[in-house]
């Protein structure tokens, strides 16, 4: 499958243990971004989901999803073949960084976890 395919190619790239610091800029670009378009939804057509929630719940979760969306959940069992693509918390290897590449990390980060209300 196509999903197989991509968390192949993840994992692969994943275990070569790339340097931190640009998948943090990433995620900051994406957080930065997405709370910019958020200011200009209204509430009525925004519904949060959060990763956490995703995975500790995915079948609440997507129901969730589904409702907002006016989605037949029971509809070929989107909901439960979504849930079970669902693999978990990725083990972080922020801990296992040297000093200096955490602080690359950390600092590729602070604006997004600023904005996020977390430091």
């Amino acid at each position: 499958s196509d999903a197989g395919e991509a968390a192949d190619r993840i994992d692969t790239l994943l275990a070569s243990m790339p340097p931190a610091a640009p998948f943090g800029q990433y995620w900051n670009d994406q957080i930065q971004r997405g709370l910019d378009a958020r200011e200009r939804v209204p509430d009525l057509h925004f519904l949060a989901i959060r990763f956490e929630d995703l995975v500790s719940e995915p079948m609440a979760t997507l129901a969730e999803v589904s409702k907002f969306f006016e989605l037949d959940p029971e509809r070929e069992g989107w909901i439960e073949r979504a849930a079970n693509l669902v693999r978990g918390i990725p083990p972080t290897r922020r801990q296992t960084l040297e000093p200096a590449e955490r602080e690359a990390l950390d600092q590729s980060c602070t604006a997004g976890q600023a904005r996020l209300g977390r430091g």
